[in-house]
């Protein structure tokens, strides 16, 4: 009996470790991942584009070898910053803080009729 329990133990020990790293590809930190279906593989950023207007778009980056996204508008009324958030949908900072050591910026979605424009 306490050899069955042993097994028991260990296997839903397992089970558990898969289950509770496999959450939204939050542990993925390739930027290459996220550089297609961007809105498929993150469902707290699709989620959030939702709402998004014609000067909204999403950039994906690199931020302390970490795959961060930046939530940017280019309306050109707005003085803003952007947020950047890490894959899981956690606010780090506004660009105006960390945006020049943001690498590897990408464009990864604009709204369907959007009004920005990039050279990428």
């Amino acid at each position: 009996m306490k050899k069955l329990f042993k097994i028991f133990a260990i296997t839903l020990v397992a089970f558990m470790g898969i289950f509770m790293s496999c959450d939204d590809n939050d542990s993925v930190n390739d930027i290459s991942f996220y550089q297609e279906n961007t809105l498929d593989k993150l469902s707290w950023l699709n989620e959030m584009v939702t709402g998004f207007s014609e000067y909204d778009h999403i950039k994906i980056g690199t931020y302390n070898n970490d795959v961060v996204i930046i939530h940017g508008n280019c309306n050109p009324l707005h003085n803003s910053v952007a947020p950047v958030y890490n894959t899981k949908g956690k606010f780090i900072a506004h660009t105006s803080k960390i945006g020049d050591k943001i690498t590897n910026q990408k464009v990864v979605w604009q709204h369907p009729n959007t009004k920005c424009h990039f050279n990428d």
